[in-house]
């Protein structure tokens, strides 16, 4: 398991864990709040979408 917010740590994660975790610490993690419950379920929500949205990296 590892924590994405992202679509590049997505992409480089995606192939070799199982799990991606997209948490409450996004607030203070990439946006800056004081702590991780300032933070709202929206913020977490775009993040979620990102990650899900980015899926397996391409085969190169």
């Amino acid at each position: 398991m590892t924590t994405a917010y992202d679509a590049v740590t997505t992409r480089i994660a995606d192939p070799v864990v199982d799990v991606i975790l997209v948490g409450h610490s996004v607030g203070n993690v990439c946006l800056g709040f004081d702590d991780h419950f300032t933070g709202q379920h929206g913020d977490v929500n775009h993040h979620l979408d990102v990650v899900a949205r980015k899926g397996p990296a391409p085969s190169l």
